[in-house]
């Protein structure tokens, strides 16, 4: 079970990455505001996650767990093809994450040999990582689509 903390962090550096182009697109606001609807972000939250981004290791450092790392490294893998435009800077933060947990990109089905995400894999599964990230069923239907 993905404790409420991590599931925060993991909401924070999900921003991070949306925000990493300098260009937050459309279908990244609409995925982040999903989750954060679905998991019924408070106020409160939304002001911890603002302060724990100020440091980037705050943030990292609160995804605990093998499950939860796994599901960070999904999650910023689904954003980063969420846009359909898969930038270089987006892509070396993903690899900078397994790095810091000491991940292989092999360790995720959802990204090649280099740490690419594959695209085609993650919009297939987004409902079941979207699902795993906000703790019950999402309806494929509802999901955005990226």
């Amino acid at each position: 079970m993905i404790s409420r903390d991590e599931t925060l962090a993991m909401v924070g550096l999900a921003i991070h990455l949306a925000n990493v182009d300098l260009d937050l697109d459309t279908q990244e606001k609409r995925l982040l505001h999903f989750i954060c609807r679905k998991i019924e972000l408070t106020n409160e939250e939304i002001e911890k996650i603002k302060k724990q981004a100020i440091s980037l290791s705050n943030l990292v450092d609160t995804v605990q767990s093998p499950d939860s790392r796994q599901l960070l490294v999904s999650l910023l893998a689904l954003m980063a093809v969420t846009d359909h435009v898969l930038q270089d800077n987006e892509v070396s933060f993903i690899q900078k994450i397994l790095q810091y947990f000491e991940m292989s990109p092999t360790d995720s089905p959802y990204l090649d040999e280099q740490g690419k995400p594959i695209e085609e894999a993650l919009l297939r599964d987004r409902g079941q990582i979207l699902m795993d990230i906000i703790g019950h069923h999402v309806d494929p239907d509802e999901a955005p689509e990226g």
